[in-house]
């Protein structure tokens, strides 16, 4: 236990970019040493080891087993590893991003939301989410709607295309102030410009987007490319968006964009943690969130917001120090 402790940490411990070799190589390591064990086999007798068989192993088991080897070392760089990440958004950097907004109406429609709330809410919701898009020219790219949803649990949507729904639940349970509502919106934005969506459904359907985008064919008389073809195809996954859960790699890089989009809006940045320890005081006391069920890791990302403060240059700190 204590050898695997050691390797745990020196796993950490490597850069982000050279953790995918590091784990391919540990699986073939691992497969070559059991595949070698296989080809002989070993009794124990008065402390010495005895080979019980020198007959080599067939052709036929050496190559099933280096395909068996080959097989797990693609799983264990696919699933432990970022490498499915970097192939999703890969993939979705060829879809137009012109595509996104038809794509989140089609969801927000089968989504099927109770828009019957507070008109103070919504007009809230609307002025602040406008004031973030127009202090940041880079979101202006995406068409952009906010609103708030009747709901009963507290939690916040994000959909392509620039769609962002907060829900009634949210914003009365945690009696949030205005920089903590933009804080809430900008780690939305977030999701929306990544397009952690569409990563996320083509990470977990990679091979079959892939084949159908190769033989795509909607008979319009027009010969979409790749990505277009993509974005086509996502549009049959609509109805799933609203239940997508993120990853916590989506989660951080949202927070990262959102932290980004406060500060250029002239918005105390720490209102994105503050926000969030809200959050879990109101998980501690039973009340009904479903914010992790979406977004997960929150407590992490709450000491990484903390640590991004302390970071900041004390000129950027300027008037939110109070």
């Amino acid at each position: 236990s204590c050898r695997i402790t050691n390797s745990v940490e020196l796993y950490l411990s490597f850069p982000e970019q050279c953790k995918p070799l590091c784990v391919f190589t540990l699986v073939s390591t691992c497969f070559t040493n059991f595949v070698g064990m296989s080809f002989s086999s070993y009794s124990h007798s008065s402390g010495r080891y005895h080979r019980q068989s020198s007959r080599p192993p067939s052709p036929g088991f050496r190559q099933q087993a280096f395909y068996v080897a080959l097989v797990a070392a693609f799983f264990a760089l696919w699933f432990l590893t970022p490498a499915s990440d970097y192939v999703a958004g890969f993939i979705v950097a060829e879809i137009p991003v012109e595509s996104d907004f038809q794509l989140g109406l089609e969801a927000v429609s089968q989504a099927r939301y109770d828009f019957r709330v507070s008109s103070r809410h919504k007009r809230a919701v609307e002025q602040i989410g406008k004031q973030l898009v127009k202090a940041n020219p880079e979101l202006q790219k995406f068409n952009w709607e906010f609103n708030v949803i009747h709901e009963n649990f507290a939690n916040a949507f994000a959909y392509p295309g620039g769609f962002i729904f907060v829900t009634d639940y949210l914003i009365e349970s945690l009696d949030v102030n205005e920089g903590e509502l933009a804080a809430v919106l900008s780690h939305e934005i977030g999701h929306v410009v990544n397009r952690h969506s569409q990563k996320q459904i083509i990470k977990d359907q990679l091979l079959s987007f892939i084949l159908k985008a190769m033989f795509y064919e909607d008979n319009d008389d027009y010969q979409e490319n790749f990505g277009e073809s993509v974005g086509e195809l996502l549009m049959d996954t609509a109805k799933t968006f609203g239940s997508l859960k993120f990853s916590r790699a989506n989660e951080y890089e949202a927070d990262e964009t959102g932290w980004t989009v406060l500060l250029n809006t002239g918005i105390d940045p720490r209102h994105m943690e503050r926000f969030f320890l809200k959050l879990l005081k109101l998980e501690g006391s039973n009340g009904f969130t479903r914010w992790d069920s979406t977004h997960p890791g929150t407590k992490e990302r709450i000491n990484n917001l903390k640590i991004k403060w302390d970071d900041l240059p004390t000129s950027k700190k300027t008037g939110f120090l109070v």
